[in-house]
């Protein structure tokens, strides 16, 4: 029974075989990013993501390659590990892992936490950053739904910068998402508040389209 309800949760939403993400951002002036997530999923407990990102505001702007592996540990358990490169005038790299706590607790709905370990470096420093990122996340996806509802809030808990200065519970992120569903393809539209500490909160709203081919 755990095993299915954790492949019906990679089939809806965690395992998509592609996912494009077309975003619009507007938060602290115009901006947005383009981005484009093809998921390949390796069995039912091993998936590869290789997410590129175009984003652009304040007047720069910056592209984003993240590759990243993912496997179950468990039934409910799932490990993840990437790299995150950018490119712009200030770049960075960085190297995160992370574990995922899922649970199915019935049909069509999902519960999920997220604990993620940054190790950021810049080329400009020869210091190393380090960030700490917890995240609560809740989906319905019931099969006889059109509408769908997801529910997240990450907090970043503790962050080492650069210079060595260290700050807690600095940025946050609550966020919702309606989605509409048409056979196994979803249309998102979306909004989060992201509060940074010292500089302000901001509403980014989102727009994004869940593809599933199907090759079975």
């Amino acid at each position: 029974m755990l095993k299915k309800k954790r492949d019906a949760l990679l089939r809806k939403g965690v395992g998509t075989l592609f996912l494009f993400v077309p975003s619009m951002v507007f938060a602290n002036g115009s901006g947005g990013w383009i981005g484009v997530n093809p998921i390949i999923r390796i069995g039912s407990k091993t998936r590869v993501e290789l997410q590129s990102e175009y984003r652009r505001q304040g007047g720069q702007s910056l592209t984003l390659i993240r590759p990243s592996f993912h496997y179950f540990l468990s039934e409910n358990i799932e490990g993840g590990s990437g790299f995150d490169l950018f490119s712009s005038k200030i770049f960075e790299s960085r190297i995160w892992q992370e574990f995922k706590y899922h649970k199915a607790f019935s049909e069509g709905k999902a519960f999920a936490v997220r604990v993620r370990q940054e190790v950021r470096r810049g080329a400009e420093k020869s210091a190393t950053s380090f960030r700490s990122r917890f995240m609560i996340d809740y989906q319905t996806f019931p099969s006889s739904w059109s509408v769908l509802l997801h529910l997240y809030d990450e907090v970043f808990l503790f962050h080492v910068n650069f210079n060595n200065e260290y700050s807690n519970f600095d940025r946050n992120w609550l966020g919702v998402r309606l989605g509409i569903k048409s056979g196994q393809n979803i249309l998102n539209l979306g909004a989060f508040l992201e509060s940074v500490k010292g500089y302000g909160s901001g509403v980014v709203g989102t727009l994004s389209f869940q593809f599933h081919p199907k090759f079975e």
